[in-house]
């Protein structure tokens, strides 16, 4: 999430419709290069390079069509656009909600997972049913991930751990402490194909309680338990994502507005981190991340001129892509559907998807 006055606040209700996505700021057709007038910052040089009490009711459209995407391959970057030819919309899904996050597609379950974190509540959504609550007293829970076996694993903001749900539906602790110190409130997560798991934990849900941490980290779990912190050096780290292919960590700095580029090294450490602004055609922040098959990166952002957000989106190496509006500052996103092509997006207090042109990750 991005700023912590606004983690427990109330989001003002905003009105449904459409927003057209805005191509590349250099190519009026929207399917250009991704030099563009805004462009990239950063470059890539070290980069990400080839890797790279729920609202009622059913919601505008279904989560995606049935068809087989492409399986992309993680290599490609610049092969496919992900905006469609003369653009998308994004539609809204329903709203009435508090403040959304963490937004995780559940394949087997053909379902979306998402968090209210002042309302204490994971709620479900299906295309074909509707909405449901998924979980009350959720430990005010930010950002879901799930492991191979389909272990749901939670950053309960207001608990400042990170949890897993057995299969019995109990609710245990999977991690708590660094050096002997409790975490700030983690906030966003990634899991290898391994079980590694990678997190955040800025102190955006303190919440006047004292930090026993002196940093801002994110930390990385192995399978067989052992934590370490990876970076301790943003002011609030945030969002985190791994490539297609895991070898690069992305993590964005909300309150920096930029995100970073870091390839995982073979003696398990850290590149030097190539920096990205996300600052391109307006906007500030820099909160949950997306990823498609292609290694382009979604970042979303909120501080848009009148009052929006928007997701922007990237190249694995940092070069900028192109920006979809969305009507209220966005928090996470999450790729879903039979073909996995539509990417769910929570702002403010509502859901919204857009239909995207490359197939990504939950």
């Amino acid at each position: 999430m991005n700023r912590a006055a606004a983690v427990f606040a109330v989001v003002g209700a905003v009105a449904c419709g459409l927003a057209p996505v805005e191509p590349d700021a250099g190519d009026a057709g929207g399917r250009g290069s991704s030099g563009g007038a805004a462009g990239a910052t950063a470059g890539g040089a070290a980069g990400g390079g080839a890797a790279g009490g729920g609202a009622a009711g059913g919601g505008a459209a279904g989560g995606g069509a049935a068809g087989g995407g492409a399986a992309g391959g993680g290599a490609a970057g610049g092969a496919r656009h992900p905006i469609p030819d003369g653009g998308a919309v994004v539609q809204r899904v329903d709203g009435g909600f508090q403040f959304l996050e963490g937004p995780l597609w559940l394949a087997d379950e053909g379902a979306l997972l998402f968090t209210d974190i002042p309302a204490n509540r994971i709620h479900r959504y299906s295309p074909a049913t509707g909405f449901s609550v998924f979980r009350e007293r959720s430990g005010g829970a930010n950002g879901l991930g799930r492991l191979a076996d389909g272990t749901l694993l939670a950053c309960e903001h207001g608990n400042r751990r990170v949890s897993r749900t057995l299969t019995d539906g109990g609710i245990v602790s999977l991690v708590e402490r660094f050096d002997g110190g409790r975490f700030n409130s983690p906030n966003d997560v990634a899991v290898a194909s391994d079980g590694t798991i990678y997190f955040s934990d800025p102190p955006y849900g303190l919440a006047g309680r004292p930090a026993e941490l002196p940093f801002t980290g994110v930390y990385r779990r192995r399978p067989d338990g052992a934590l370490e912190v990876l970076i301790t050096d943003m002011t609030r780290a945030n969002g985190v994502v791994l490539s297609p292919d895991e070898s690069t960590l992305y993590v964005a700095d909300s309150e920096a507005d930029i995100f970073r580029i870091y390839r995982l090294q073979a003696d398990g450490g850290l590149s030097s981190p190539t920096q990205v602004s996300t600052t391109q055609q307006g906007g500030s922040g820099g909160d949950g991340l997306g990823m498609d098959d292609d290694g382009n990166l979604y970042v979303t952002t909120g501080g848009a001129p009148g009052g929006g957000g928007a997701v922007k989106v990237y190249r694995p190496d940092g070069g900028y892509l192109g920006r979809i509006p969305v009507p209220q500052s966005a928090t996470n996103v999450s790729f879903g559907g039979a073909d996995r092509r539509t990417l769910f997006i929570t702002a403010g207090t509502a859901l919204y998807q857009v239909r995207l042109e490359v197939p990504g990750r939950p």
